[in-house]
């Protein structure tokens, strides 16, 4: 329900207000060019230093040039971003691919050895323990960023 996601989203904009303080936020989304309205929307446009949607550069997940754009767009190296997101195929896999760090948002256990992951967290929150010395792109689409939240905090 919409009050539910109201919700989800203020637990983990506390989390973007601690985040943005040391590191730079962007999103890749899988979206059609009405993500930044709805950040707005959400009051959360703020934190994100660069948005990049998929229909708006030609490219779709899991091509990783999308995350080598939004590396780029930040002006840092791929060594130096964590990629944080709930799908491993889509976000996870081709930003490692191109050198960045990735962090999987998850709530199940999994065991040590099947971790393709530098990180594996249960909720957002969870960031604040790590704070690897990296900037953050938070790669994924708004209304996971939205539900996810919902399902996992």
């Amino acid at each position: 329900s919409e009050m539910c996601i109201e919700t989800d989203v203020r637990q983990n904009e506390k989390t973007l207000e601690n985040l943005v303080k040391q590191y730079r936020l962007g999103i890749v989304a899988q979206s059609y060019g009405n993500l930044p309205a709805v950040l707005v929307d959400f009051g959360l446009a703020s934190y994100f230093t660069d948005v990049i949607e998929s229909s708006m550069v030609n490219l779709s997940k899991p091509d990783k040039e999308i995350f080598r754009l939004s590396v780029n767009a930040l002006h840092i190296e791929p060594e130096e971003t964590l990629c944080v997101s709930n799908s491993l195929n889509s976000d996870l896999l081709p930003a490692k691919d191109i050198g960045c760090k990735t962090a999987w948002l998850c709530q199940r256990t999994v065991p040590q050895a099947k971790r393709v992951s530098n990180y594996h967290i249960a909720s957002l929150k969870e960031l604040n323990n790590y704070y690897p010395k990296t900037i953050i792109v938070y790669a994924e689409d708004y209304n996971k960023l939205v539900i996810t939240a919902h399902s996992i905090t």
